[in-house]
């Protein structure tokens, strides 16, 4: 399931109210990097992981079963790139495309640092949200970006979760007044279409109340890959 949204849409408060945590947000470009969640039922257990997922598009090894390795799998499904569709992208023009293309890719980076997993197991509502944040600067501070398509995977266990479901709360489009930031939103852009174009994701688009509709990019985006709506739950 993934949200998505302009920036203040209310996009992290919604996902919040969905999860029972409180994420962090704020008026500015809070969520940098996908933040994805897992929710797991539990008897009495109650618990949260915070781990960093590095962006390795050329490497889609299925074959392991631990924790970590089993939420990159998870990440590739969503972002589409796994090797069996690789030469189906290269074939098909993606269904839809940023309005701004980035001059650059994200640069090719040295072996990322390292980042231990870190586990919860007390405060969960107020220590989770330090360690998105913090894990997101470790993140940007690697990169040397704004934005990053490396992802902040999130395990929460807890009885009160009666389904088991994944989450992506993805960077807020941005709406800017100077031609130079342009760069910036062609990135966002890239970034949330990968999981746009996923005909695997459930999309939620978040419009703000005081949004027109009709303007809306991603309820544009979400209409151009879903016609149909038969994957996308407006709010």
């Amino acid at each position: 399931i993934c949200v998505l949204g302009d920036t203040s849409s209310g996009k992290s408060s919604v996902l919040s109210s969905l999860i029972g945590v409180e994420l962090p947000s704020a008026s500015t470009l809070t969520t940098k990097c996908p933040v994805l969640i897992q929710l797991q039922h539990t008897e009495s257990r109650q618990e949260a992981l915070v781990d960093i997922l590095w962006h390795e598009p050329t490497k889609c090894s299925q074959e392991t079963t631990s924790p970590r390795q089993r939420k990159r799998i998870i990440e590739q499904q969503i972002e589409g790139r796994c090797k069996q569709d690789i030469e189906h992208d290269k074939e098909e023009r993606p269904l839809t495309e940023p309005s701004v293309t980035p001059t650059k890719n994200y640069p090719p980076p040295p072996p990322p640092p390292k980042w231990m997993p870190r586990t919860i197991h007390k405060h969960i509502p107020t220590e989770m949200p330090r360690l998105i944040q913090k894990a997101q600067q470790h993140i940007l501070e690697y990169r040397q970006t704004i934005v990053a398509p490396d992802v902040i995977c999130v395990t929460l266990w807890s009885p009160d979760f009666s389904e088991e479901l994944t989450l992506v709360d993805l960077p807020g489009l941005v709406q800017f007044q100077h031609h130079h930031e342009e760069e910036l939103l062609g990135q966002v852009e890239q970034l949330i279409l990968r999981y746009v174009n996923n005909p695997r994701s459930i999309l939620l688009p978040v419009i703000a109340a005081p949004t027109n509709i009709h303007n809306s990019k991603v309820l544009q985006w979400a209409r151009q890959v879903d016609p149909l709506t038969t994957r996308t739950i407006p709010v």
